[in-house]
Parts: structure tokens; C-alpha cells; sequence
């Protein structure tokens, strides 16, 4: 069973996802559909594995998306700060990617892949970080003192900065 192109010479397909998810989706159908083509595509599948024209994949392959940045759907300019460390840790990751020079479709070293997982894993209880906005706590008196204090720092991984506030009241 040949390839499901329509010519006998193969265009020259573009990058699309969209054309590939869409050709997918047909594909799934037909054979649901059609036990005789399933039957026929498998083996011609299975053949190609065999000669060494395709390998098989094993697994979902891992891939990093972000489709809302991080901070715009935070409650509170506050949860930056728990944010930018996961910011910092997936961009060294990536880093040490590059300074591997990993090819685009190579799979990155164990090591690599093990820290990302721990990365993807621990990047989804941000969606749980909730932080008021009033930084005065209730039972608070009145003002008499409010400083604000800076800390920065950088290294050759990334540069951060600090920031609190002291209130005193009146007792």
C-alpha cells in the first residue's frame, strides 16, 4: 500500500499543522471505517518499520507549551515572584540544551529529560498560588512607620530582586 499521496511524483508538503492534524483526523476515520484499508495500512506500516524506512515512536514526545503567559492570568502582581523561578529553572534547562547542541529533533540526555519532567510536574501547582492583595494585615493599628526595602543580585544564570515591606504601628 503506497503512501497517501494523490500524484505518483509527492509534493513538496508544507510545515502546517493544521493540514496535518485535519489529513489525521480523516485517516482515523477511514480506518475505523474501512477494516480492509486498516488492514493494508497497518501492514504496509509495519513493513516500512521493518526495512528501516520509519521508526516507531514510543510515548507521547515531550514538548513545552505556554499558551497564556504566566503572569497575565495571575490574580496578583505578587505570584511573579513564585512564577520567575519556574521561569528561571525551564530557561536553563533550555540553556543546557543548547550548549549540548542537541539537534532540534534529537532527544535531549536523561538528565535532562528527568529535570523537565520534575519541571512540567511542578510548574502545575502554580495554578493553585492565590495571594491577597492588602499587604496590611487586619488586626493592623495605625501606621506610624513604612519603609521599603530592595535587594538585588545576579549571576550568570539570571539576575532577581527582592522586595518587602516594613509596617510599624503605634504599639
Amino acid at each position: 500500500m503506497p503512501l497517501p499521496f494523490k500524484e505518483k511524483n509527492p509534493p513538496i508538503l508544507p510545515n502546517n499543522k493544521n493540514i496535518a492534524v485535519t489529513r489525521l483526523n480523516q485517516l482515523k476515520g477511514r480506518l475505523q471505517r474501512d477494516k480492509t484499508y486498516s488492514n493494508h495500512y497497518f501492514t504496509s506500516m509495519n513493513d516500512f518499520i521493518e526495512k528501516g524506512y520509519v521508526e516507531k515512536e514510543h510515548g507521547n514526545p515531550i514538548e513545552y507549551r505556554m499558551n497564556v503567559h504566566l503572569f497575565g492570568a495571575a490574580s496578583s502582581p505578587g505570584c511573579a515572584n513564585f512564577g520567575l523561578k519556574e521561569l528561571l529553572t525551564i530557561t536553563k534547562i533550555l540553556q543546557e540544551c543548547c550548549s549540548d547542541q542537541i539537534e532540534w529533533d534529537e532527544p535531549p540526555s536523561e538528565i535532562l529529560i528527568q529535570r523537565w519532567q520534575q519541571w512540567r510536574n511542578d510548574i502545575q501547582n502554580l495554578a493553585q498560588l492565590g495571594i491577597q492583595r492588602c499587604v496590611k494585615p487586619k488586626d493592623f493599628g495605625n501606621i506610624t512607620v513604612c519603609e521599603l526595602h530592595h535587594f538585588s543580585d545576579a549571576s550568570t544564570l539570571g539576575y532577581g530582586l527582592c522586595s518587602y515591606l516594613r509596617l510599624i504601628d503605634e504599639n
